[in-house]
C-alpha cells in the first residue's frame, strides 16, 4: 500500500532532498498524500502532479499512470496517452488497460477499437480484471466479430471475476453482468464459459508491476 506520508505528519520541508530526488516510490507517496482529504487540510492537486511529474520523468511507472489519470481528468487527453505510453511499455496493467480505454472511446486519438481490443488483451494478459471485464463488453456489443458474441462475453466476464482482486466496482458490474448471461446463455454453454473462465490464468502476471502476485 502506498505510503500516506501526510497522515504521519511529515512536514514537507523535512523530506530529506537526495531522497526527493532519488525516491519515486517515496515522490509518488507524497502525491499521493496531497490527494487525499484530511480534516482541515485542502487538497492539492497542483502539488501532487509536481510530485508525480517529478518521479514519472524518472521512469517510475505508477507516477506515469498517476500523472496520466490527473492529465486525462484535466482534459488534457494528448499528454496523458504519452504517459500512458510509457508506463505501459513498463508492464504497467492500469496503465495499457487506461491507454485501451482512449482508444476504445476515441478520446484525445482517432477512435480504433481494434488497438483498443490489443491494449485491453495485453492489460488481461497482465492481470488487470477491469480489462478483462472491458473485453466482456466488447464481445457482447459485437465489437469484435461484427456481431454480439454472449458465449465469449460470458468466458471474459468469468475472467474479471476471477481476477477482481477485492475491486467492488468492477465485482458489481461483473456479477450484474453474469445475472443476465445466466438468463440469456443455453445451461450447456453457461456450464462451459465457467470452465473456460475458471481455467485460465494470466499468461503475463508475473511481468506485471501493479498487479499482486497470487
Amino acid at each position: 500500500m502506498i505510503g500516506r506520508v501526510g497522515d504521519i505528519g511529515l512536514p514537507r520541508c523535512a523530506a530529506n532532498a537526495v531522497t526527493v530526488r532519488l525516491d519515486p516510490a517515496f515522490q509518488r507517496s507524497v502525491g499521493f498524500t496531497e490527494l487525499i482529504v484530511r480534516p482541515g487540510v485542502r487538497r492539492d492537486g497542483k502539488e501532487a502532479k509536481r510530485w508525480y511529474l517529478t518521479a514519472a520523468e524518472q521512469g517510475y511507472a505508477e507516477a506515469q499512470n498517476s500523472l496520466g489519470s490527473a492529465l486525462q481528468a484535466e482534459g488534457d487527453l494528448g499528454k496523458a496517452r504519452e504517459w500512458y505510453e510509457k508506463a505501459s511499455a513498463q508492464n504497467h496493467a492500469l496503465a495499457t488497460n487506461n491507454l485501451a480505454y482512449l482508444y476504445d472511446l476515441g478520446l484525445g486519438v482517432p477512435q480504433d477499437r481494434k488497438k483498443a481490443f490489443e491494449l485491453y488483451s495485453r492489460s488481461a494478459d497482465l492481470g488487470w480484471g477491469e480489462a478483462m471485464f472491458n473485453i466482456a463488453v466488447m464481445y457482447g456489443a459485437g465489437q469484435i466479430g461484427g456481431a454480439p458474441d454472449l458465449f465469449s462475453t460470458c468466458v471474459w466476464t468469468v475472467r474479471a471475476d476471477m481476477n477482481a482482486r477485492g475491486q467492488q466496482k468492477l465485482i458489481q458490474r461483473v456479477h450484474k453482468s453474469m445475472q443476465y448471461l445466466e438468463h440469456n446463455l443455453p445451461p450447456e454453454q453457461l456450464a462451459t464459459c465457467r470452465k473456460d473462465g475458471q481455467s485460465w490464468n494470466p499468461p503475463l502476471l508475473k511481468l506485471a508491476i501493479d498487479v499482486p502476485q497470487q
